[in-house]
């Protein structure tokens, strides 16, 4: 299922068969009412041109929004807060 993908995603980010570059703060922007600080990357998929994206990063270390030139995607939390790495 999708959490089983999302953490092979992660495992081949933290072992570089994934790669994240070009990591930069934009400026900040509110999701519904949360103040997010906007990163901007390209991430580098083996077999695939490298895709520039968007993360938008509460405070709280959630991750509140994703962005790329085709899709936005908003994620919403109750009760939750971000693990410690």
């Amino acid at each position: 299922g999708f959490w089983a993908m999302e953490r092979g995603l992660v495992a081949d980010m933290r072992n570089g068969t994934i790669q994240l570059k070009q990591c930069r703060s934009i400026g900040r922007e509110e999701i519904e009412g949360i103040e997010t600080t906007v990163i901007e990357y390209t991430m580098t998929v083996p077999g695939a041109d490298p895709v520039s994206s968007k993360v938008y990063v509460g405070k709280d270390g959630l991750i509140y929004a994703q962005a790329s030139a085709d899709f936005k995607i908003r994620y919403r939390y109750q009760g939750v807060r971000a693990p410690e790495l």
